[in-house]
C-alpha cells in the first residue's frame, strides 16, 4: 500500500513542483534510496512529535486534575463552613425563637399578674368602701339612736320637772 502511495505522489510530483514553482532535486523523489530514509526519518520524527505531544498532553491532564483537587478541597472546605454557619445559625435561630416564646410568655404572665393585682385592688377598694358605708351607716343609725334617746330623755326630765313642780304646789 506504501508503494502505491508513493507512485501516486510521484506521478502528481512534476504538477505540484511546477505550479508551485519549486524545483526537485534528485534526493526528493520517491524512488531515490535517500528520499526513502528521509521518509523513514520523517516518519520517525512525527511519531516522536506525537509522543511529545501525548506526554505533554498527559502532563497537563495531570496538572488540571491536581489543580483541580486543590480547587476541590478548597471548594469543599469552603462549603463545609458554610455548613458549619448554617448550622451556627439555625441553632441561634432555634435558641431565638425559645427565647421569643419565653419572653412572650413572661409578657402574658406579667400582665395576667398585673390584671389579677388590679382586680383584687379593685376588689379591695370596693370592699373597703362598702364596710365604710357600712360603718358610717351604722355611726348615722346610733346617731340617730341617740338622738331620738336624748329626745326621749329631754321629754322624760321635762315630765318629771314638770310633775315636780307641781307636787310641791299640791303639797302647799
Amino acid at each position: 500500500m506504501s508503494s502505491d502511495w508513493g507512485s501516486k505522489i510521484a506521478k502528481i510530483r512534476p504538477d505540484i513542483d511546477a505550479a508551485s514553482g519549486t524545483a526537485v532535486d534528485a534526493t526528493q523523489k520517491l524512488d531515490h534510496p535517500k528520499a526513502m530514509s528521509n521518509d523513514t526519518e520523517y516518519r520517525h520524527e512525527l511519531k516522536l512529535r506525537d509522543d511529545q505531544l501525548r506526554r505533554e498532553i498527559e502532563l497537563r491532564e495531570q496538572s488540571f486534575r491536581s489543580e483541580q483537587g486543590v480547587r476541590d478541597k478548597a471548594l469543599d472546605e469552603r462549603l463545609g463552613r458554610m455548613e458549619d454557619s448554617v448550622s451556627d445559625a439555625t441553632k441561634e435561630i432555634k435558641d431565638f425563637k425559645l427565647w421569643m416564646a419565653g419572653i412572650g410568655v413572661a409578657v402574658v404572665l406579667a400582665i395576667m399578674g398585673a390584671n389579677y393585682t388590679l382586680i383584687g385592688s379593685a376588689q379591695g377598694i370596693f370592699d373597703g368602701g362598702k364596710s365604710s358605708l357600712q360603718s358610717q351607716q351604722r355611726i348615722e343609725k346610733l346617731i340617730e339612736e341617740s338622738q331620738l334617746q336624748a329626745k326621749q330623755n329631754r321629754e322624760l326630765l321635762e315630765s318629771i320637772q314638770a310633775s315636780q313642780i307641781a307636787t310641791p304646789k299640791a303639797q302647799k
